[in-house]
């Protein structure tokens, strides 16, 4: 459908973010936060069993259906607890 060349309107053409944002932890440290720019995120961290992501201080979590038990183990539920309280790694 879209081979080849083709023009599309200015309204339709969103900026992007560098490749080095593209599986940013914290969406609100993207230079460009747009649906396409959101979306694009989220499926690059799927992609990688990297199922939250924070927005500010916002968590989203994508479900990832399939069993994460390596996810949910003491040490990385102490990280997340810490992390999303505003807390400090040092306990």
């Amino acid at each position: 459908e879209y081979a080849g060349e083709h023009t599309f309107p200015t309204s339709a053409v969103f900026p992007a973010n560098p490749e080095t944002m593209r599986c940013a932890d914290d969406l609100a440290r993207m230079s460009h936060l747009n649906e396409p720019a959101v979306l694009r995120a989220l499926e690059d961290r799927y992609e990688t069993d990297a199922i939250y992501t924070s927005a500010g201080n916002v968590l989203i979590a994508v479900n990832p259906f399939k069993p994460m038990d390596a996810m949910y183990g003491e040490e990385q539920r102490a990280i997340y607890s810490v992390r999303h309280r505003g807390g400090s790694d040092d306990g």
